[in-house]
């Protein structure tokens, strides 16, 4: 296959169209409101020293393959408290992100051809992950402008012979939704049936906004033996940009994802690790209020639009999903020629192209109200 060939399987740059035209509104005088990519304006815990970690001594050199002996101890100590059975490098392993952690576990479990389910809306970068590993991607639509759908019964209806893997996140990027324990397990029962791995995406776990939080896939019944679980410190310490994840499961198939990461990035970074470390010793993340505050924020501020699909308080994470098919065709270019970006509907599976992504944690609460009132004025026209 030629390289130029490649591009489409893999999705290309989601933003790329909007930010041009956005970056032409500054240089008019508009102010960039970037709404598009899930990060967070706060700034990780205190104790997250990168510059001190850099000059410590070791981290110069090649570190451990399965990661620094410090981030394992307080990752075990992390799912031990979560009732998780997996512990140290036997069962764990640190990657570059979560991002990487998912292609890593893909391609250790998957052969080409291979189908994995994904559950839509779901995170943009799944589908080419998928892709990449040679998989077929089984799009599964969930909710539309009517609700949304169980999982159990569209998963149910779309394993085949050549099923490998379900992808489930919860609470979900990009609408935050929250899967009810029930429906998790009676998707762990399915696996079982099938013989099937479960992907579950764990990164917003810290982010759900329930009196009652939900546990991890793993940890239901019979879901640890067939479970990859995988985390991230970008959301929960906004640590996005050290690259810091970890994958965990049955130890056969960390041996293979151990190869797996020393062909690509040999090891993490060590003060990147170490830093992942204190941030995950440095206690529960502290980060819950202000973005259940600034959840509200957008919710409120976009009332004005009157009511429309995604336009209510997510049980979870850092997204409103706002299907936007009422506003015509152009209302992504509109907003971006205001120097608004929001994420294009159709990156979060082929059935949501009038729909739209805003990140309600990536800007300060004063950009926000700004974005939100341009949001208003553009649309409402």
């Amino acid at each position: 296959m030629r390289l130029a060939d490649k591009a489409p399987l893999l999705g290309g740059g989601i933003f790329f169209g909007l930010m041009a035209r956005a970056e032409q509104a500054v240089a008019r005088g508009r102010a960039l409101v970037p709404l598009h990519l899930g990060d967070s304006h706060l700034p990780p815990p205190q104790v997250v020293t990168l510059p001190a970690l850099v000059s410590e001594p070791g981290v110069h050199q090649y570190g451990a393959i399965a990661g620094e002996p410090v981030l394992h101890e307080a990752v075990s100590d992390k799912l031990a408290r979560q009732g998780l059975p997996w512990r140290g490098p036997a069962e764990v392993q640190i990657t570059c992100g979560a991002t990487h952690a998912l292609l890593c576990g893909l391609l250790a479990i998957g052969n080409p051809g291979d189908e994995v389910v994904l559950p839509a809306p779901f995170w943009p970068l799944i589908r080419g992950i998928a892709r990449t590993a040679s998989m077929v991607a089984v799009e599964l639509p969930l909710l539309s402008a009517r609700g949304r759908v169980p999982l159990p019964e569209r998963v149910a209806a779309a394993i085949g012979p050549k099923t490998r893997a379900i992808y489930v996140a919860s609470p979900n990027n990009p609408d935050g939704h929250v899967t009810p324990r029930a429906e998790l397990e009676a998707v762990v029962a399915l696996a079982r049936q099938h013989d099937l791995w479960l992907l579950s995406d764990e990164v917003y776990e810290d982010l759900d906004y329930r009196p009652i939080h939900a546990v991890p896939l793993a940890a239901l019944p019979g879901a640890a033996e067939r479970t990859i679980s995988v985390w991230s410190l970008s959301k929960s310490y906004a640590l996005a940009g050290l690259r810091v994840g970890y994958l965990a499961g049955p130890s056969e198939l960390i041996a293979v994802v151990r190869r797996l990461v020393t062909h690509t990035v040999y090891n993490v970074p060590a003060a990147t690790q170490r830093a992942a470390a204190a941030a995950l010793t440095s206690g529960p993340p502290q980060y819950q209020g202000a973005f259940r505050r600034a959840r509200d924020q957008a919710v409120a501020g976009l009332a004005a639009l009157g009511p429309l699909p995604g336009l209510q308080a997510p049980d979870g994470g850092t997204f409103l999903f706002l299907d936007l098919s009422g506003f015509g065709p152009d209302a992504l270019e509109r907003l971006a020629d205001d120097g608004v970006v929001l994420a294009p509907g159709d990156a979060f599976g082929a059935a949501y192209g009038g729909w739209a992504r805003l990140c309600f944690t990536a800007t300060s609460s004063e950009v926000l109200a700004d974005g939100l009132s341009r949001m208003v004025r553009v649309l409402g026209r």
